[in-house]
Formats: structure tokens, sequence, C-alpha cells
């Protein structure tokens, strides 16, 4: 709730108070749709997706549900749909909003041929889109549950009839956790303003993760922090914590901004079965430059199954995603972001001579197992 950084103390809820002699604010974001309906927000029905006790009561509500809206255009928006649907509500009973992009933002997918795809899977098992809806208020009946949403489509106002609303769009950070920090003259420049040390401009407070970002003395092309591997970040920070303690950070230097080179991963598992994955090179966002290998072969069912690998203008893998129903070697796809294509057995070359019409299975030959080994990376 507050800070005092004289004291060295944090209030927490209840007033209570805790000391500290380093404070490290690891808080990400959250959810902030839900927030900006006031006092409506508290309504029975509504939940912000951003903590495991709302996604419970969720999912406990699901079997009665008559309506259910999930609002947001985020991975763990899509992924709360096979979440309500497991939980017993009825396909037909599950309605997904995206509230509008701006022009030149991508989908949580990254591109408008995968969102596609996903539309169409969704509106295959009976579930409703409405695209381009911005909530703006709910309503609730006398006892203090959800009757409907109202968005803005377009300048018009719509009602939608739900007894439940789960949003996960737009996460920001915490207002109590923002509000602290401008009252206490900490930088919070939309995101909290770190050095290269994860230090504020307090240096007894600390931050990491998606609620940060570096200072602009680093470059202003520095990307926020939520592009990078959190748990890169975590054990850079966790290093930075311990020379601190046993070495007063006599090893530290606060003037070089920390690089990253892990792949950052998303995924969620669609209504049908269907896994989404993407990993990408840190810091990495859809371009124009390079080009897409793309296979997209129906599965045997019919569902669909495509694989885009990007390759940059230095011929170099940025990022490798996918929609179908197998569950792919996640954790060896993310170690091939970032390498040569020509190390991936001259990828480019085969995929133009047509020898290759599916990725995966690609990814899969003898070949690549040298390519998956943990000390790889020392050998090049």
């Amino acid at each position: 709730e507050d800070i005092d950084r004289d004291q060295r103390m944090i209030v927490l809820d209840g007033d209570s108070l805790l000391g500290y002699d380093y404070l490290i604010l690891t808080t990400g974001l959250q959810e902030s749709a839900v927030t900006s309906l006031g006092a409506r927000s508290s309504l029975a029905g509504v939940w912000s997706l951003s903590n495991d006790v709302n996604i419970a009561a969720m999912e406990a509500a699901a079997p009665t549900a008559s309506k259910v809206l999930i609002y947001g255009d985020t991975v763990q928006a899509y992924g709360a749909i096979d979440r309500v649907i497991s939980a017993g509500a009825a396909p037909a009973a599950v309605a997904l909003v995206v509230p509008p992009r701006a022009d030149g933002v991508a989908s949580c997918f990254g591109s408008q041929e995968l969102e596609l795809l996903v539309h169409q899977h969704l509106a295959s098992q009976g579930i409703t889109i409405y695209q381009g809806y911005t909530l703006t208020a709910v309503e609730g009946n006398s006892e203090g549950s959800l009757v409907s949403a109202m968005f803005d489509a377009d300048g018009k106002a719509t009602n939608i009839t739900c007894d439940g609303l789960a949003c996960y769009a737009a996460p920001n950070t915490d207002l109590s956790v923002a509000r602290a920090l401008n009252e206490n003259a900490v930088v919070y420049d939309g995101r909290l303003v770190i050095n290269a040390i994860f230090q504020s401009n307090d240096p007894a407070i600390m931050a990491a993760g998606s609620v940060t970002k570096f200072s602009r003395r680093y470059g202003a092309k520095q990307p926020p922090v939520q592009y990078f591997n959190s748990r890169e970040v975590g054990a850079a920070l966790g290093r930075t914590v311990l020379d601190i303690a046993m070495f007063d950070g006599a090893h530290l230097d606060a003037d070089t901004a920390p690089k990253f080179s892990k792949a950052k991963s998303k995924g969620c598992l669609l209504p049908g079965g269907l896994h989404y994955f993407c990993t990408a090179a840190p810091g990495h966002q859809a371009s124009a430059e390079g080009r897409d290998l793309v296979t997209d072969s129906p599965g045997t069912d019919g569902s669909p199954r495509y694989t885009c690998v990007h390759v940059d203008k230095f011929d170099v893998v940025t990022s490798i995603s996918y929609l179908g129903t197998e569950q792919l070697e996640w954790a060896n796809l993310q170690k091939l972001v970032g390498l040569p294509q020509g190390y991936c057995n001259r990828l480019v070359l085969h995929f133009d001579e047509g020898l290759i019409d599916d990725l995966p299975a690609w990814f899969r030959q003898p070949w690549a197992m040298a390519l998956y080994h943990d000390r790889f990376a020392e050998l090049v």
C-alpha cells in the first residue's frame, strides 16, 4: 500500500508494517480491464484472470453459467476459453470478445494468418467471437451478481447478456504499486525505471521483470524487460543481489546494460486439444524484414497444423510459431532461436527446394540432436 523510504518500511494490507534492508519488486503486470470498472468490478461473476483465486472461481461457476464472456487479446485470455469449457461450460455458452488494436499493433499471435486460423477453429467449436469491442461497463442485479456487460464497437454501444465475464486485457502495473512508487518519488515512467544492476533511483529499492524498464541512459531503443526471458532476468537479478550481499557490489557494472540472449516463449491450450506455442529471440517483435518459412498442411482430423519459422535478414532464426494438436518438444525448439539457419541443415535452401513439407518433422531428424545438447553453444 505504501513505502517509507526513510525508515525502510513498507505498509501492507491492514496497515501492518514490514521493515527491509533491500526491497525487491517483482510484481509483474496485472490485468487492468476489471479495475477500470470501478465499484462494479466486485460483482459476482466478474473475474480478473491475474490470480489463481479468480481462475478457480471462474472454473467453479462454469458448469452452471448460461453465458461466459472472455475479454482480451492475450494468450491468457485465449487459454481461459479452454479452461472454462474443460470446467463444464458448453462451447455455445462461451464467447470471446477481442478489443480493438491500435494501427500497426499485431495480435498476441504475431500474425493475421495465425489469428485467423485460431478464430476459424474456435468458431468451428461453436464459440462466438466479437471483434473490436471495448469493455465500458457491467450491470448487476439486486443480489450483486453480473447480468450483462456493455461494450463500445465503432462508437456504437452494445449490451451483451451474460453471467460471467473473465478478463485478461491490457496488462499493466498494479495501481497500488504504481501509486506507492509515485507518491514516494521512485522514478516511474510507465514502468519502474532501473539501472543495469536492477536498482531504482533509491539503491535500496530493486526490481526486475515486466514491471520494469531500463533507464534511457542505456539507449532509447532498449526493449522493456517484459520482452526478455523471465528466468534469465531472474538469474541475473539473483547474481546481483548475491554480489551486493557478499561483496557490497564490488563486481557489478552499473554503466552497461545487461545482455540477455535466451528465447522468450509463450503458449496456451485451445479448445479441441489445439496447442499454440511461440518462441522468439529476446526483444523480438514482428518484422517485415527477412522471410517466413511456413508449413500448414492440416492434421488427419482436419484440425489446423501450422508452423512458421521466421528467418531475419541476417539469416538468423528469430522465432518459431506452432498451432496444432501435437505437443512438440518445446524445450528443443527454444534452442534453435538465435542460431544461423544454416545450422539447421541449411533450412532455407532445403525449404526452397521443396524438401521440407513438415517443419516439426524436419527438426526431429537425427542431424538436429546435436543442436539440442545443453553445451552446444560452447562449441560454436
